[in-house]
């Protein structure tokens, strides 16, 4: 949808939606070209959550952003009893309920064109799930995530012809739902019985954000340690071998 029927059916003018935006708490809309934007359900659910977090929990924006960002100090003992809070957070992470938030692949497509032709390995792969098929299809906004950062990793040089297929990062797929299944039950543990709904739900976002972070730093080091390893072993003459 546009701003016009963005305004309309959240009652929000557009430069509170700007700010919004600009602050934060509002995911960022698909821009297909430049100065064109387009906005989803979940900026409706969105608006709508801070409209009703401010009005019937009198809760300054401020607050709001601290406790986007895993900082729940500012919020009220009792805030289980904010349902929007909920909706709001789930925004942020893109992950609307049911269709919303879903994107067309043939405009994915066309922003990656290098990508087209991995999509049917992708998918065998696992790696990503879209929904229909033909000029119908659409993905979710991490799976346009996903594709946009396979597109950069083409540019970059990972080409098919040194054997970077499509499903060249399936075993790191199948790793990362026995990691967040390990991780999910590992956060529950701890948390449940001391932190309400809402305050858990925040924690987790926040915790996802910096492990993700870390976990990319481990990952990094632990590569760049295998690469001197196999140099080093093999005469730093450039051939890596088993």
């Amino acid at each position: 949808m546009k701003m016009r029927e963005l305004e309309q059916r959240t009652g929000v003018g557009r430069e509170t939606i700007r700010y919004y935006l600009k602050e934060g708490l509002l995911p960022e809309p698909e821009r297909p070209k430049p100065n064109v934007a387009h906005y989803s359900d979940a900026h409706v659910r969105a608006i709508v959550a801070i409209k009703k977090l401010q009005a019937d929990r009198f809760l300054p924006l401020a607050a709001i952003k601290r406790a986007l960002n895993g900082d729940i100090s500012g919020l009220p003992p009792e805030t289980i009893a904010y349902p929007h809070f909920t909706d709001l957070l789930a925004s942020r992470l893109g992950a609307g309920a049911g269709d919303e938030g879903l994107q067309k692949l043939s405009e994915i497509l066309e922003r990656h064109p290098a990508v087209a032709a991995d999509i049917e390995t992708l998918t065998r792969a696992g790696v990503i799930q879209p929904r229909g098929t033909g000029e119908d299809a659409m993905v979710t906004r991490l799976d346009a995530q996903i594709l946009g950062l396979w597109a950069d990793m083409r540019a970059a040089g990972f080409s098919r012809e040194l054997g970077f297929e499509g499903d060249v990062f399936a075993e790191d797929i199948k790793r990362a739902q026995d990691v967040a299944k390990q991780d999910v039950r590992n956060f529950l543990s701890r948390v449940q019985g001391r932190l309400n709904e809402v305050n858990a739900a925040a924690l987790a976002q926040r915790g996802m954000e910096l492990s993700h972070a870390l976990r990319g730093l481990y990952y990094v080091k632990a590569i760049l340690a295998e690469l001197r390893r196999r140099f080093q072993r093999d005469g730093a003459n450039g051939t890596a071998r088993d």
